[in-house]
């Protein structure tokens, strides 16, 4: 595969918008009491039909699907009479996935999470806490020359502090991530380190209302390697938001944010080493006319890492809702459309352009339908229906690759009917 065509796979494993695999909220059942624990764990089968597999618009694939799912959770017991010095909670989860068409190899995706909670209930409290996750859609293996597995682990160590009343909250904290695709070969320079020191801070000026500031500041290392595909320079990343967060009426509560988001990029390039700056805007009403009925309606401009031009602003309108018949059936449906801009777009040299236009323009609509079923109390039937498209007019300035048109122009349908068992 050439490189243009890498680095559209990679583009769309770090910047896609992701097909959501299960329902927004999938209740737990009651657990297993086990001494100072609460234990859950599930099963869940799905049968799937996926009508593009690798995102393609020149020759799709599709393919009807199995998903296995199984998950096992722990936390402690936390109420006013125990009132523990340490809250403990983790878990592991894996899913395997089987592709009936002949290009899908099978693989599985496997996740886990541990967190430790000190003094929680204490005005200076800590929290430690990580996170492993293995990904290996929206790909899995279409082509034996390539693994698109990837690994991130996430470290967290956050001090909050509050008052008494909880008027005033603080945040002050420390995140580790490290990032590893797994074919060093492919995509190896796009693996790396970034630390992160994270801020917040809430004050409560109405008792379900209150002032929001939220900012971190990062450094990006990465794997620089000879022989790279794309130049993904080391850099500083900044970004700070105000904004408000609360309930207005009994119906009707909202978040507004503004804020600023600023970039400064190593490398030999004309434009890497100068910082990128702007503004940033996060805004949702949230509209409950009945108890069974909550509504949502957003807007969000946000800054992300990419392999193409260092960064890609996202533009994201949204609307979604979510509907309740008694305790047995929940269905919600989502939609979102983006437009996703990336800084200037070099080849590894840094200098020539590596596509059609000095950066990647692209429109994406998203619509989600999600259902279930309770059946009993530890049985239920679940529905999943997803549609994605993408749109665009940029080409790499060498056209080609096997699983993907460098255009990246698609459309992708998928659907999942499953039961899940749980407690």
């Amino acid at each position: 595969m050439r490189h243009s065509a890498k680095i559209t796979l990679l583009s769309m494993m770090l910047g896609i918008v992701g097909l959501p695999s299960g329902a927004a909220a999938q209740a737990q059942g009651p657990g297993f009491q086990t001494g100072p624990l609460t234990l859950h764990m599930g099963l869940g089968a799905e049968f799937g039909y996926d009508s593009n597999l690798y995102l393609s618009n020149a020759a799709p694939q599709d393919s009807f699907m199995m998903r296995l799912r199984a998950h096992l959770e722990a936390s402690t017991h936390q109420d006013e009479e125990t009132n523990p010095a340490v809250v403990f909670a983790g878990g592991v989860n894996a899913t395997f996935f089987h592709f009936f068409a002949d290009t899908g190899r099978d693989n599985v995706a496997v996740g886990a999470n541990v967190s430790a909670h000190f003094r929680p209930d204490a005005n200076v409290s800590f929290r430690l806490a990580d996170t492993f996750a293995r990904t290996v859609r929206p790909f899995v293996d279409g082509d034996s020359g390539l693994r698109f597995a990837r690994d991130v682990n996430t470290v967290d160590a956050v001090l909050h502090f509050r008052s008494d009343s909880d008027v005033l909250q603080a945040t002050l904290g420390y995140q580790l991530v490290w990032d590893f695709f797994e074919d060093r070969n492919a995509f190896g320079y796009a693996g790396g380190l970034t630390h992160a020191i994270r801020t917040g801070a809430y004050w409560a000026f109405l008792p379900q209302t209150g002032f929001v500031y939220e900012g971190q500041v990062e450094r990006a290392n990465f794997d620089q390697r000879a022989g790279a595909a794309a130049f993904v320079p080391d850099g500083w990343r900044i970004r700070q938001e105000v904004g408000l967060n609360g309930a207005i009426t009994r119906a009707f509560s909202l978040t507004a944010m503004v804020g600023y988001s600023a970039g400064y990029f190593d490398g030999n390039g004309p434009d890497y080493g100068l910082g990128r700056d702007a503004l940033t805007a996060r805004a949702e009403a949230r509209f409950q006319p009945l108890q069974n009925l909550q509504l949502k309606l957003g807007y969000q401009r946000k800054y992300n890492a990419s392999s193409i031009g260092n960064f890609a602003r996202h533009d994201r309108l949204y609307l979604g809702g979510q509907l309740a018949l008694g305790d047995a059936f929940t269905t919600g449906l989502d939609f979102a459309a983006i437009r996703s801009v990336t800084g200037t777009a070099f080849a590894a040299d840094g200098v020539t352009l590596l596509g059609s236009s000095a950066s990647r323009e692209a429109w994406r609509l998203t619509t989600t339908f999600n259902a279930e079923y309770r059946a009993t109390q530890w049985l239920a039937v679940t529905l999943n229906v997803a549609h994605l498209a993408d749109f665009t007019d940029y080409t790499f300035a060498d056209a080609g690759g096997l699983l993907i048109d460098p255009a990246a122009e698609f459309s992708k349908f998928e659907a999942w009917l499953g039961l899940r068992v749980f407690y």
